[in-house]
Protein backbone atom coordinates (compact mmCIF):
# COMPACT_ATOMS: atom_id res chain seq x y z
CA UNK A 1 0.00 0.00 0.00
CA UNK A 2 1.06 3.60 -0.60
CA UNK A 3 1.39 6.47 1.87
CA UNK A 4 -2.02 7.77 0.87
CA UNK A 5 -3.66 4.37 1.29
CA UNK A 6 -2.02 3.76 4.67
CA UNK A 7 -3.08 7.20 5.88
CA UNK A 8 -6.66 6.65 4.77
CA UNK A 9 -6.69 3.22 6.45
CA UNK A 10 -5.50 4.88 9.66
CA UNK A 11 -8.35 7.40 9.38
CA UNK A 12 -10.95 4.69 8.81
CA UNK A 13 -9.94 2.78 11.93
CA UNK A 14 -9.84 5.97 14.01
CA UNK A 15 -13.34 6.83 12.77
CA UNK A 16 -14.57 3.42 13.93
CA UNK A 17 -12.96 3.97 17.32
CA UNK A 18 -14.80 7.27 17.63
CA UNK A 19 -18.14 5.54 17.13
CA UNK A 20 -17.50 3.12 20.01
CA UNK A 21 -17.64 3.78 23.75
CA UNK A 22 -13.85 4.23 23.74
CA UNK A 23 -13.09 1.93 26.67
CA UNK A 24 -9.82 0.03 26.33
CA UNK A 25 -9.06 -2.99 28.46
CA UNK A 26 -5.95 -3.05 30.60
CA UNK A 27 -4.46 -5.69 28.30
CA UNK A 28 -4.97 -3.45 25.26
CA UNK A 29 -3.61 -0.19 26.68
CA UNK A 30 -0.23 -0.89 25.11
CA UNK A 31 -1.86 -1.26 21.68
CA UNK A 32 -3.69 2.04 22.16
CA UNK A 33 -0.56 3.86 23.31
CA UNK A 34 1.39 2.47 20.35
CA UNK A 35 -1.30 3.55 17.89
CA UNK A 36 -1.56 6.98 19.48
CA UNK A 37 2.19 7.48 19.34
CA UNK A 38 2.37 6.30 15.72
CA UNK A 39 -0.31 8.78 14.61
CA UNK A 40 1.36 11.69 16.39
CA UNK A 41 4.75 10.75 14.92
CA UNK A 42 3.21 10.59 11.45
CA UNK A 43 1.54 13.96 11.91
CA UNK A 44 4.72 15.59 13.21
CA UNK A 45 6.83 14.26 10.32
CA UNK A 46 4.40 15.30 7.58
CA UNK A 47 3.71 18.69 9.16
CA UNK A 48 7.40 19.53 9.51
CA UNK A 49 8.33 18.37 6.00
CA UNK A 50 5.51 20.30 4.32
CA UNK A 51 5.66 23.51 6.33
CA UNK A 52 9.26 23.68 7.56
CA UNK A 53 7.81 25.05 10.79
CA UNK A 54 9.62 23.62 13.79
CA UNK A 55 8.22 23.60 17.30
CA UNK A 56 10.35 26.57 18.41
CA UNK A 57 10.97 27.51 22.01
CA UNK A 58 7.91 29.73 22.48
CA UNK A 59 4.80 28.24 24.05
CA UNK A 60 1.75 28.06 21.76
CA UNK A 61 -0.63 30.97 22.30
CA UNK A 62 -4.17 31.85 21.40
CA UNK A 63 -2.92 34.83 19.43
CA UNK A 64 -0.51 32.58 17.56
CA UNK A 65 -3.32 30.15 16.77
CA UNK A 66 -5.38 32.87 15.12
CA UNK A 67 -2.36 34.34 13.32
CA UNK A 68 -0.89 31.06 12.12
CA UNK A 69 -2.94 27.89 12.85
CA UNK A 70 -0.40 25.56 11.24
CA UNK A 71 2.46 26.87 13.35
CA UNK A 72 0.45 26.38 16.53
CA UNK A 73 -0.65 22.91 15.42
CA UNK A 74 2.98 21.92 14.92
CA UNK A 75 3.92 23.26 18.34
CA UNK A 76 1.15 21.30 20.04
CA UNK A 77 1.88 18.07 18.16
CA UNK A 78 5.51 18.35 19.23
CA UNK A 79 4.55 18.98 22.87
CA UNK A 80 2.11 16.10 23.18
CA UNK A 81 3.03 13.55 25.87
CA UNK A 82 3.96 10.23 24.29
CA UNK A 83 3.77 7.56 27.00
CA UNK A 84 5.84 4.53 26.06
CA UNK A 85 3.99 1.21 25.84
CA UNK A 86 5.37 -1.66 27.85
CA UNK A 87 5.44 -3.94 24.80
CA UNK A 88 6.81 -3.30 21.27
CA UNK A 89 4.53 -3.22 18.24
CA UNK A 90 5.75 -6.60 16.96
CA UNK A 91 4.71 -8.32 20.21
CA UNK A 92 1.39 -6.49 20.31
CA UNK A 93 0.41 -7.51 16.78
CA UNK A 94 1.66 -11.07 17.24
CA UNK A 95 -0.41 -11.49 20.39
CA UNK A 96 -3.54 -10.02 18.72
CA UNK A 97 -6.26 -8.67 20.94
CA UNK A 98 -9.54 -10.50 21.46
CA UNK A 99 -11.36 -7.20 22.02
CA UNK A 100 -12.76 -5.26 19.07
CA UNK A 101 -11.47 -1.91 20.35
CA UNK A 102 -8.03 -3.38 20.97
CA UNK A 103 -7.95 -4.78 17.43
CA UNK A 104 -8.79 -1.35 16.01
CA UNK A 105 -5.94 0.26 17.93
CA UNK A 106 -3.58 -2.45 16.63
CA UNK A 107 -4.59 -1.61 13.05
CA UNK A 108 -4.14 2.12 13.72
CA UNK A 109 -0.62 1.43 15.00
CA UNK A 110 0.33 -0.69 11.99
CA UNK A 111 -1.12 1.60 9.31
CA UNK A 112 0.21 4.82 10.85
CA UNK A 113 3.68 3.32 11.25
CA UNK A 114 3.68 2.13 7.64
CA UNK A 115 2.44 5.53 6.46
CA UNK A 116 5.34 7.29 8.16
CA UNK A 117 7.76 4.72 6.73
CA UNK A 118 6.47 5.34 3.19
CA UNK A 119 6.72 9.10 3.70
CA UNK A 120 10.30 9.01 4.96
CA UNK A 121 11.43 6.56 2.25
CA UNK A 122 9.93 8.52 -0.64
CA UNK A 123 11.78 11.00 -2.80
CA UNK A 124 11.44 14.48 -1.25
CA UNK A 125 10.71 15.88 -4.71
CA UNK A 126 7.57 13.72 -4.91
CA UNK A 127 6.01 15.08 -1.73
CA UNK A 128 2.77 17.04 -2.17
CA UNK A 129 3.11 20.65 -3.27
CA UNK A 130 0.75 23.64 -3.49
CA UNK A 131 -2.89 22.53 -3.16
CA UNK A 132 -1.93 18.89 -2.64
CA UNK A 133 0.22 19.93 0.33
CA UNK A 134 -2.89 21.47 1.87
CA UNK A 135 -4.74 18.19 1.29
CA UNK A 136 -2.00 16.27 3.10
CA UNK A 137 -2.03 18.73 5.99
CA UNK A 138 -5.82 18.43 6.16
CA UNK A 139 -5.39 14.65 6.47
CA UNK A 140 -2.94 14.78 9.36
CA UNK A 141 -4.91 17.52 11.12
CA UNK A 142 -7.99 15.27 11.00
CA UNK A 143 -5.96 12.42 12.49
CA UNK A 144 -4.72 14.58 15.35
CA UNK A 145 -8.27 15.76 16.05
CA UNK A 146 -9.33 12.17 16.44
CA UNK A 147 -6.42 11.36 18.75
CA UNK A 148 -7.20 14.40 20.91
CA UNK A 149 -10.81 13.23 21.34
CA UNK A 150 -9.79 9.64 22.07
CA UNK A 151 -7.30 10.79 24.71
CA UNK A 152 -10.23 11.38 27.07
CA UNK A 153 -11.33 7.77 26.72
CA UNK A 154 -7.77 6.50 27.08
CA UNK A 155 -7.32 8.54 30.27
CA UNK A 156 -10.43 6.94 31.77
CA UNK A 157 -9.24 3.49 30.71
CA UNK A 158 -5.82 4.08 32.26
CA UNK A 159 -7.45 5.19 35.52
CA UNK A 160 -9.62 2.07 35.51
CA UNK A 161 -6.50 -0.04 34.94
CA UNK A 162 -4.93 1.56 38.04
CA UNK A 163 -2.26 3.46 36.14
CA UNK A 164 -2.78 6.94 37.60
CA UNK A 165 0.38 8.52 36.17
CA UNK A 166 -0.57 7.45 32.67
CA UNK A 167 -4.13 8.68 33.22
CA UNK A 168 -2.84 12.11 34.26
CA UNK A 169 -0.61 12.37 31.17
CA UNK A 170 -3.52 11.55 28.90
CA UNK A 171 -5.83 14.02 30.67
CA UNK A 172 -3.26 16.74 30.12
CA UNK A 173 -3.02 15.78 26.45
CA UNK A 174 -6.81 15.91 26.09
CA UNK A 175 -6.84 19.45 27.48
CA UNK A 176 -3.84 20.73 25.54
CA UNK A 177 -5.78 22.47 22.77
CA UNK A 178 -4.55 20.09 20.08
CA UNK A 179 -8.04 19.39 18.76
CA UNK A 180 -8.86 23.09 18.57
CA UNK A 181 -5.64 23.89 16.73
CA UNK A 182 -6.28 21.03 14.31
CA UNK A 183 -9.81 22.31 13.67
CA UNK A 184 -8.45 25.80 12.94
CA UNK A 185 -5.83 24.35 10.59
CA UNK A 186 -8.49 22.35 8.75
CA UNK A 187 -10.69 25.43 8.44
CA UNK A 188 -7.80 27.26 6.80
CA UNK A 189 -7.08 24.31 4.49
CA UNK A 190 -10.75 24.15 3.46
CA UNK A 191 -10.60 27.74 2.20
CA UNK A 192 -9.05 26.49 -1.05
CA UNK A 193 -9.02 23.40 -3.27
CA UNK A 194 -8.18 20.06 -1.63
CA UNK A 195 -7.33 17.77 -4.56
CA UNK A 196 -6.42 14.11 -4.31
CA UNK A 197 -2.82 13.51 -3.34
CA UNK A 198 -0.55 11.89 -5.93
CA UNK A 199 1.35 8.81 -4.83
CA UNK A 200 4.82 9.39 -3.42
CA UNK A 201 7.68 7.99 -5.48
CA UNK A 202 10.40 5.82 -4.08
CA UNK A 203 14.09 6.40 -4.95
CA UNK A 204 14.95 5.13 -8.42
CA UNK A 205 16.22 1.63 -8.79
CA UNK A 206 19.03 0.51 -11.04
CA UNK A 207 16.53 -1.61 -12.92
CA UNK A 208 14.51 -0.79 -16.02
CA UNK A 209 10.73 -0.75 -15.84
CA UNK A 210 9.24 -2.72 -18.73
CA UNK A 211 6.73 -0.97 -21.00
CA UNK A 212 4.22 -3.52 -22.23
CA UNK A 213 1.15 -1.33 -22.72
CA UNK A 214 0.14 2.32 -22.72
CA UNK A 215 -0.56 2.39 -18.98
CA UNK A 216 3.12 1.66 -18.26
CA UNK A 217 4.42 4.66 -20.22
CA UNK A 218 3.83 7.21 -17.42
CA UNK A 219 5.60 5.17 -14.68
CA UNK A 220 8.55 4.65 -17.02
CA UNK A 221 8.77 8.39 -17.76
CA UNK A 222 8.73 9.12 -14.02
CA UNK A 223 11.51 6.59 -13.57
CA UNK A 224 13.59 8.36 -16.23
CA UNK A 225 13.16 11.66 -14.36
CA UNK A 226 14.21 10.09 -11.05
CA UNK A 227 17.21 8.39 -12.66
CA UNK A 228 18.32 11.64 -14.31
CA UNK A 229 18.20 13.53 -11.04
CA UNK A 230 20.11 10.77 -9.25
CA UNK A 231 22.80 10.34 -11.94
CA UNK A 232 26.27 11.74 -11.28
CA UNK A 233 26.85 12.58 -14.93
CA UNK A 234 24.66 12.65 -18.03
CA UNK A 235 25.99 13.61 -21.44
CA UNK A 236 24.32 16.27 -23.62
CA UNK A 237 23.81 13.60 -26.27
CA UNK A 238 21.78 11.45 -23.89
CA UNK A 239 19.69 14.42 -22.78
CA UNK A 240 19.13 15.28 -26.44
CA UNK A 241 17.74 11.82 -27.18
CA UNK A 242 15.64 11.63 -23.99
CA UNK A 243 14.10 14.98 -24.96
CA UNK A 244 13.04 13.55 -28.31
CA UNK A 245 11.54 10.45 -26.69
CA UNK A 246 9.61 12.64 -24.24
CA UNK A 247 8.22 14.61 -27.16
CA UNK A 248 6.95 11.42 -28.78
CA UNK A 249 5.21 10.35 -25.57
CA UNK A 250 3.47 13.74 -25.27
CA UNK A 251 2.30 13.66 -28.89
CA UNK A 252 1.07 10.08 -28.45
CA UNK A 253 -0.96 11.11 -25.38
CA UNK A 254 -2.37 14.11 -27.26
CA UNK A 255 -4.08 11.74 -29.72
CA UNK A 256 -5.67 9.81 -26.85
CA UNK A 257 -6.94 12.98 -25.19
CA UNK A 258 -8.35 14.38 -28.41
CA UNK A 259 -10.31 11.17 -29.06
CA UNK A 260 -11.92 11.38 -25.60
CA UNK A 261 -13.30 14.88 -26.17
CA UNK A 262 -16.71 13.97 -27.68
CA UNK A 263 -17.55 11.58 -24.89
CA UNK A 264 -19.12 12.20 -21.52
CA UNK A 265 -16.61 13.45 -19.00
CA UNK A 266 -14.28 14.69 -21.73
CA UNK A 267 -14.88 18.41 -21.24
CA UNK A 268 -11.22 18.99 -20.42
CA UNK A 269 -9.94 16.67 -23.17
CA UNK A 270 -9.56 19.29 -25.96
CA UNK A 271 -7.53 21.61 -23.73
CA UNK A 272 -5.39 18.72 -22.49
CA UNK A 273 -4.85 17.47 -26.04
CA UNK A 274 -3.81 20.96 -27.20
CA UNK A 275 -1.41 21.39 -24.30
CA UNK A 276 0.13 17.95 -24.87
CA UNK A 277 0.53 18.64 -28.58
CA UNK A 278 2.18 21.99 -27.93
CA UNK A 279 4.52 20.44 -25.36
CA UNK A 280 5.46 17.60 -27.68
CA UNK A 281 6.04 20.02 -30.55
CA UNK A 282 8.28 22.21 -28.38
CA UNK A 283 10.39 19.29 -27.22
CA UNK A 284 10.61 17.87 -30.74
CA UNK A 285 12.00 21.22 -31.90
CA UNK A 286 14.58 21.12 -29.11
CA UNK A 287 15.66 17.62 -30.08
CA UNK A 288 16.03 18.75 -33.70
CA UNK A 289 18.38 21.64 -32.93
CA UNK A 290 22.18 21.24 -32.66
CA UNK A 291 23.35 20.66 -29.08
CA UNK A 292 26.45 22.91 -29.27
CA UNK A 293 27.78 21.24 -26.15
CA UNK A 294 29.65 17.99 -25.46
CA UNK A 295 31.23 16.14 -22.56
CA UNK A 296 34.51 14.45 -21.80
CA UNK A 297 33.04 12.25 -19.04
CA UNK A 298 31.19 8.95 -19.42
CA UNK A 299 27.43 9.22 -19.11
CA UNK A 300 25.21 7.15 -16.83
CA UNK A 301 23.49 4.85 -19.34
CA UNK A 302 20.39 4.08 -17.27
CA UNK A 303 18.17 7.12 -18.00
CA UNK A 304 18.63 6.74 -21.74
CA UNK A 305 18.03 2.99 -21.53
CA UNK A 306 14.73 3.53 -19.71
CA UNK A 307 13.69 6.25 -22.17
CA UNK A 308 14.57 3.94 -25.05
CA UNK A 309 12.23 1.33 -23.58
CA UNK A 310 9.43 3.90 -23.79
CA UNK A 311 10.39 4.83 -27.35
CA UNK A 312 10.48 1.16 -28.36
CA UNK A 313 6.88 0.68 -27.30
CA UNK A 314 5.71 3.95 -28.88
CA UNK A 315 7.37 3.01 -32.16
CA UNK A 316 5.61 -0.35 -32.37
CA UNK A 317 2.17 0.93 -31.28
CA UNK A 318 0.14 3.64 -32.93
CA UNK A 319 -1.82 6.03 -30.74
CA UNK A 320 -5.11 4.14 -31.13
CA UNK A 321 -7.82 5.18 -28.67
CA UNK A 322 -9.64 2.39 -26.89
CA UNK A 323 -12.95 3.66 -28.27
CA UNK A 324 -15.22 1.88 -25.82
CA UNK A 325 -13.37 3.36 -22.84
CA UNK A 326 -12.82 7.09 -23.51
CA UNK A 327 -12.57 7.74 -19.79
CA UNK A 328 -9.60 5.40 -19.60
CA UNK A 329 -7.97 7.13 -22.58
CA UNK A 330 -8.35 10.51 -20.89
CA UNK A 331 -6.97 9.20 -17.59
CA UNK A 332 -4.00 7.64 -19.39
CA UNK A 333 -3.31 10.86 -21.32
CA UNK A 334 -3.47 12.82 -18.09
CA UNK A 335 -0.95 10.53 -16.37
CA UNK A 336 1.43 10.76 -19.33
CA UNK A 337 1.04 14.56 -19.31
CA UNK A 338 1.97 14.78 -15.63
CA UNK A 339 4.91 12.42 -16.12
CA UNK A 340 6.13 14.27 -19.23
CA UNK A 341 5.93 17.59 -17.38
CA UNK A 342 8.00 16.20 -14.52
CA UNK A 343 10.55 14.67 -16.89
CA UNK A 344 10.91 17.95 -18.80
CA UNK A 345 11.62 19.78 -15.57
CA UNK A 346 14.18 17.14 -14.62
CA UNK A 347 15.88 17.52 -18.01
CA UNK A 348 16.15 21.26 -17.44
CA UNK A 349 17.52 20.84 -13.90
CA UNK A 350 20.13 18.31 -14.99
CA UNK A 351 21.19 20.35 -18.01
CA UNK A 352 21.62 23.51 -15.93
CA UNK A 353 23.48 21.62 -13.22
CA UNK A 354 25.97 20.19 -15.70
CA UNK A 355 26.40 23.43 -17.64
CA UNK A 356 26.88 25.68 -14.60
CA UNK A 357 29.02 23.10 -12.83
CA UNK A 358 31.60 22.92 -15.61
CA UNK A 359 30.83 19.28 -16.43
CA UNK A 360 30.34 19.91 -20.14
CA UNK A 361 32.39 21.68 -22.81
CA UNK A 362 31.14 24.39 -25.15
CA UNK A 363 32.63 26.22 -28.17
CA UNK A 364 35.23 28.69 -26.95
CA UNK A 365 33.93 31.45 -29.24
CA UNK A 366 30.37 31.11 -28.00
CA UNK A 367 29.22 29.55 -31.28
CA UNK A 368 30.40 26.47 -33.13
CA UNK A 369 32.65 27.21 -36.10
CA UNK A 370 33.43 24.84 -38.95
CA UNK A 371 36.86 26.45 -39.16
CA UNK A 372 37.62 25.49 -35.55
CA UNK A 373 35.59 22.34 -34.89
CA UNK A 374 37.74 21.35 -31.88
CA UNK A 375 38.08 24.75 -30.20
CA UNK A 376 36.20 24.05 -26.95
CA UNK A 377 36.30 25.15 -23.32
CA UNK A 378 34.73 23.90 -20.13
CA UNK A 379 31.28 25.27 -19.40
CA UNK A 380 30.34 27.50 -16.48
CA UNK A 381 27.70 29.98 -15.30
CA UNK A 382 29.01 32.73 -17.60
CA UNK A 383 29.17 30.86 -20.92
CA UNK A 384 26.70 31.43 -23.74
CA UNK A 385 23.77 29.09 -23.11
CA UNK A 386 23.71 26.36 -25.80
CA UNK A 387 20.48 25.79 -27.78
CA UNK A 388 19.82 22.48 -25.99
CA UNK A 389 19.84 24.05 -22.54
CA UNK A 390 17.91 27.12 -23.63
CA UNK A 391 15.24 24.95 -25.22
CA UNK A 392 14.91 22.75 -22.13
CA UNK A 393 14.46 25.81 -19.92
CA UNK A 394 11.66 27.03 -22.17
CA UNK A 395 10.19 23.53 -22.16
CA UNK A 396 10.23 23.47 -18.36
CA UNK A 397 8.30 26.73 -18.30
CA UNK A 398 5.61 25.18 -20.47
CA UNK A 399 5.68 22.02 -18.31
CA UNK A 400 4.11 24.03 -15.48
CA UNK A 401 1.20 24.95 -17.77
CA UNK A 402 0.86 21.34 -18.91
CA UNK A 403 0.74 20.13 -15.31
CA UNK A 404 -1.94 22.67 -14.44
CA UNK A 405 -4.05 21.59 -17.41
CA UNK A 406 -3.58 17.89 -16.63
CA UNK A 407 -4.54 18.44 -13.00
CA UNK A 408 -7.71 20.25 -14.05
CA UNK A 409 -8.54 17.38 -16.44
CA UNK A 410 -9.09 15.09 -13.45
CA UNK A 411 -12.26 17.04 -12.63
CA UNK A 412 -13.12 19.57 -9.94
CA UNK A 413 -11.09 19.58 -6.76
CA UNK A 414 -12.42 17.17 -4.19
CA UNK A 415 -12.29 17.26 -0.42
CA UNK A 416 -10.16 14.90 1.58
CA UNK A 417 -11.27 11.23 1.40
CA UNK A 418 -14.47 10.46 3.25
CA UNK A 419 -12.62 8.42 5.85
CA UNK A 420 -10.51 11.38 6.92
CA UNK A 421 -13.47 13.75 6.81
CA UNK A 422 -15.50 11.36 8.96
CA UNK A 423 -12.79 11.45 11.59
CA UNK A 424 -13.02 15.22 11.79
CA UNK A 425 -16.83 15.31 12.07
CA UNK A 426 -17.20 13.42 15.32
CA UNK A 427 -17.92 16.43 17.52
CA UNK A 428 -14.42 17.75 18.03
CA UNK A 429 -13.97 20.08 21.01
CA UNK A 430 -14.08 23.86 20.71
CA UNK A 431 -13.91 26.86 23.06
CA UNK A 432 -15.60 30.21 23.57
CA UNK A 433 -12.22 31.94 23.47
CA UNK A 434 -11.25 30.48 20.13
CA UNK A 435 -14.65 31.17 18.61
CA UNK A 436 -14.40 34.84 19.58
CA UNK A 437 -10.84 35.13 18.28
CA UNK A 438 -11.65 33.51 14.95
CA UNK A 439 -14.75 35.64 14.56
CA UNK A 440 -12.57 38.73 14.87
CA UNK A 441 -10.21 37.44 12.19
CA UNK A 442 -11.73 34.82 9.82
CA UNK A 443 -8.80 32.64 8.84
CA UNK A 444 -10.69 30.90 6.03
CA UNK A 445 -10.92 34.03 3.90
CA UNK A 446 -7.49 33.95 2.31
CA UNK A 447 -5.57 30.70 2.44
CA UNK A 448 -1.91 31.37 1.58
CA UNK A 449 -0.33 29.60 -1.35
CA UNK A 450 2.28 27.93 0.86
CA UNK A 451 1.43 26.42 4.26
CA UNK A 452 4.44 28.09 5.91
CA UNK A 453 2.96 31.57 5.34
CA UNK A 454 0.34 33.33 7.42
CA UNK A 455 -3.19 33.68 6.01
CA UNK A 456 -2.22 37.22 5.07
CA UNK A 457 0.73 35.96 3.04
CA UNK A 458 3.47 37.13 5.44
CA UNK A 459 6.26 35.09 6.94
CA UNK A 460 5.28 34.05 10.42
CA UNK A 461 6.89 35.72 13.41
CA UNK A 462 5.93 34.16 16.75
CA UNK A 463 4.08 36.43 19.13
CA UNK A 464 4.39 36.34 22.89
CA UNK A 465 1.49 38.65 23.61
CA UNK A 466 -1.06 36.13 24.91
CA UNK A 467 -0.82 33.57 27.67
CA UNK A 468 0.04 29.98 26.76
CA UNK A 469 -2.71 28.02 25.07
CA UNK A 470 -4.81 25.97 27.50
CA UNK A 471 -8.18 25.74 25.79
CA UNK A 472 -9.69 22.39 26.65
CA UNK A 473 -10.09 22.52 30.42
Amino acid sequence: MSWREETEATARHLARLLTRDGHVTAADLDAALTGRRAVLDLARTVHLDLTGLGSGSAAPTLEGLVEHPLRTLGQLIHRQPRPHPELPLSVITARSSTDATGKLWERVAVHASLAEHHWRAALPSSRPRADQAWSALDHVAALTQAINTLDRHLAASAQHAERPELAEQLRQAAGSGLGTAAAAARALAAAGPLPDIADLRQPPTRQLLPVRDITEVAPALRNVADQLLAARHVSPGHLHMVTGFTARAALHAAVLAKAAAPHRGGEWAPELAASLHEHGTRLAAVSATPRRTETVNPSDPLPLAQATEVARWLTSHRATPAGATPGRDLATAREIALAAAGLTEALDVVARRHLDGGLWVVPSEGAWSAAKPYDWKFSGPTVTVPPLVRGLTEGAEHAAELRETATAASGPSTPAPTSAVAVAQQGMPSTRHLAAALAARPVTANRPQRPALTPGGRSYEPSMGVDALQLER
